[in-house]
């Protein structure tokens, strides 16, 4: 499975306006569930208050990191 397909699957789920709002609220990613971090930039900062994806999964998903 490509990595964007396995995002969106991530995303799409029916519980996804629940795991945003706890996402955001605790600062944890929604994707991993991990401690939302530092950023490295302020384009990624902006990303996670979008979409609540913490800087290691944005590598992963985004620019094909591990």
């Amino acid at each position: 499975m490509t990595r964007i397909k396995e995002l969106l699957r991530k995303l799409s789920v029916s519980t996804y306006r629940f795991d945003y709002q706890e996402a955001k609220t605790k600062r944890i990613c929604i994707v991993c569930k991990e401690p939302a971090g530092d950023f490295q930039n302020k384009g990624a900062e902006l990303e996670y208050s979008i979409s609540a994806i913490c800087q290691k999964c944005q590598d992963r998903y985004f620019k094909g990191g591990k």
